[in-house]
């Protein structure tokens, strides 16, 4: 994801809809996520997010979501199709 697109939240926008949207269908939320220098705006952001690690190797780890439903900020339209 670009850094001008993550700088503007979207990446807690789209992370809160996967979470509520995972909670709604009683599915748990993991991400398979790899250390760079690159992405670690983005580790960050899981972190805030309340996803918490499940196991590390080396520069790899699995998080895990365990907290609550989040709210998407109001001045966000989401519309998805799955």
């Amino acid at each position: 994801m670009s850094c001008r697109v993550m700088t503007r939240g979207i990446g807690s926008a789209l992370l809160g809809w996967l979470i509520n949207y995972a909670q709604e269908n009683g599915l748990t939320l993991q991400a398979d996520f790899i250390s760079t220098a690159r992405n670690r705006i983005m580790y960050i952001t899981y972190k805030l997010m309340q996803f918490e690690e499940r196991s590390r190797d080396g520069d790899r780890c699995l998080l895990q979501y365990n907290g609550g439903s989040r709210d998407l900020p109001d001045y966000l339209n989401m519309h998805v199709s799955i």
